[in-house]
């Protein structure tokens, strides 16, 4: 893997945000795990656009798949409806 060093006034100027990859296992964790884990800040800076999620077909399909399973929607403290916001809000 190449990481480049990206110098800090350029990603301020352009207001660049990070680029990452979001493990099914962090989505999972952030929605079922406690408050202030973090999983959920992680989401929560994706969200707040700090760092832009990097997602392809492969990954929203798995995504997709485990959020709408039984066991994970009775572990989760949201509604199916909160979290079906949650994850376009996420994923735009």
């Amino acid at each position: 893997m190449v990481l480049y060093k990206i110098p800090l006034w350029l990603l301020l100027k352009y207001k660049v945000s990070t680029r990452i990859v979001i493990d099914t296992n962090v989505l999972i964790g952030a929605l079922i795990g406690k408050e202030y884990s973090a999983n959920r800040k992680l989401i929560e800076l994706c969200l707040r656009r700090k760092f832009q999620p990097l997602i392809n077909y492969t990954l929203f399909t798995e995504y997709e798949d485990i959020i709408n399973r039984p066991s994970i929607l009775e572990l989760c403290k949201r509604s199916e409806e909160e979290i079906n916001i949650l994850f376009d809000g996420f994923l735009s």
